[in-house]
């Protein structure tokens, strides 16, 4: 299977957009209400230790992805079972990912028009992404990366200047007690900050060992710092209450911009920065799909399985919820355990695997 190495700075980019680019439309650990900083601030401290197993994973075998890794690890037989458990995670995330997109279109921009067109299009958009390969995605990525922060700035500043942020909303401090606001830290945890497990199986091979750690790290800080601002704005403007009850917090948020009945309709660039942020998420899933399967079949180039993962894809997110109630509920009270399992849980088991066939490694070395 062919190996594609991209720069640090375009798998920075990939990061960032893949981390932020489609969870700054929600407000992720809401149940802490008015102490939703501590919450995410809490939820990034209990990441980075999970951050720094993956980036481990990463040096104890470079150049290798995900599904090499476990086979090296476990055998043939269980790590095929780890690489199918994560390929159907992928075509359920990403089906998800779709039917969000579905339901926004539907709700937000195109009432009229059946929501399976234009999610059918980001599907192939998508697509089209994967089978130019990674190279594309990073370049891409790169020049979304600084229009994306450069938004969110612009938009944070225009609040402030307007007189929307109301200091207010974010008081009084811990007035619900720690409860929430582990629950809260919990949410943001699961998704989105350690929902970059994927990388392990995408990152196979950047231009030295230390850019893992380099691409990692900054891209975890950067897409932070994004999130963080979005969620704390959206909760100063809106108040926890109204955060809380919207499915798209941010075009809500972006909407109050009005400086002067000149600058105005910010929400517009919201959907925007969603739509395309979710064009790179789901081609990183799809991405994740097409190069399991060919390790498990043994194919060369993973560029095969695109067109017909994608159309799964499209399929599985029209009956994988009835409507947008059943999506919320499954998102507000599964998905999280759902990610933890594969976000955390099965990547214990592999970095355990991985040190004790490292520390064989090297004893055998010494034998010798």
């Amino acid at each position: 299977m062919d190996k594609e190495i991209i720069s640090d700075r375009k798998a920075i980019s990939i990061y960032i957009i893949f981390l932020s680019g489609t969870a700054i439309i929600y407000t992720r650990g809401i149940q802490a209400k008015q102490d939703i900083w501590i919450a995410c601030i809490l939820g990034l401290i209990m990441a980075l230790p999970v951050i720094c197993m993956y980036i481990r994973i990463h040096n104890i075998f470079p150049n290798k992805n995900l599904f090499e890794i476990v086979e090296v690890c476990f055998g043939k037989i269980i790590g095929t079972i780890i690489i199918l458990l994560y390929i159907s995670y992928a075509y359920i995330i990403a089906a998800v990912i779709l039917r969000e997109y579905l339901e926004f279109y539907v709700i937000i921009t195109m009432q009229q028009t059946p929501g399976i067109v234009p999610a059918s299009i980001q599907a192939f958009l998508a697509a089209w992404l994967v089978k130019e390969g990674i190279e594309v995605i990073g370049r891409w990525s790169e020049l979304f990366s600084y229009i994306l922060i450069s938004f969110v700035f612009i938009t944070i500043v225009l609040l402030l200047a307007g007189g929307d942020i109301d200091i207010k909303n974010l008081r009084p401090t811990l007035y619900l007690g720690i409860k929430p606001i582990i629950q809260g830290a919990f949410a943001v945890f699961s998704f989105p900050l350690t929902q970059v497990v994927v990388f392990i199986a995408i990152f196979s091979k950047l231009k030295t060992q230390n850019s893992y750690f380099k691409v990692y790290t900054v891209g975890t800080m950067v897409g932070f710092i994004l999130i963080f601002l979005v969620f704390v704005a959206n909760v100063a403007v809106l108040g926890s209450n109204i955060s809380s009850d919207k499915y798209f917090t941010l075009t809500v948020t972006a909407s109050r911009v009005d400086i002067g009945h000149f600058i105005q309709r910010m929400e517009i660039i919201a959907n925007t920065m969603f739509v395309l942020g979710g064009v790179l998420k789901l081609g990183i899933f799809t991405l994740l799909i097409c190069k399991g399967l060919s390790h498990v079949f043994g194919c060369i180039e993973y560029r095969f399985w695109v067109i017909p993962v994608t159309l799964h894809i499209i399929n599985l997110n029209v009956f994988i919820f009835k409507d947008i109630m059943d999506m919320v509920q499954w998102l507000d009270e599964i998905i999280d355990y759902y990610h933890l399992f594969f976000h955390v849980i099965i990547p214990i088991i592999i970095w355990i695997g991985c040190e004790i066939k490292h520390k064989r490694m090297i004893k055998n070395r010494i034998n010798e």
